[in-house]
């Protein structure tokens, strides 16, 4: 059997902390694959946005929505908290709606 796992979390520092199991850590550790954060891999987000578009285009069976070059910038801007599926999230939620896809609105506490 093979497990896919992951997390936002520092497992290393988390198994040092005896908060994580080092067993299981390396049980799960055969092949790690760390990736940026979204937000500091701004240059991906156009890619995903067309991958995002044509994909929710054709399941709701809309046109593919081409945004402006202004409105990729916005998009890229951004600093998506939720990573890539919050960027997901935000273009298939404006497919079901039937509006435009727009950077979501944060709120300052």
């Amino acid at each position: 059997a093979q497990i896919i796992a992951a997390t936002n979390r520092n497992l290393e520092a988390e198994v040092a902390k005896k908060t994580f199991r080092e067993d299981l850590y390396y049980r799960l550790n055969m092949v790690e694959l760390r990736l940026p954060a979204l937000r500091d891999r701004a240059e991906d987000i156009p890619y995903f946005i067309q991958y995002f578009s044509r994909k929710f285009a054709e399941r709701y069976q809309r046109e593919e929505w081409q945004p402006s070059a202004d409105v990729i910038e916005q998009f890229c801007r951004f600093e998506w908290p939720g990573n890539i599926r919050q960027l997901a999230h935000t273009i298939e939620q404006a497919y079901v709606l039937e509006i435009e896809p727009q950077v979501p609105v944060t709120r300052e506490s």
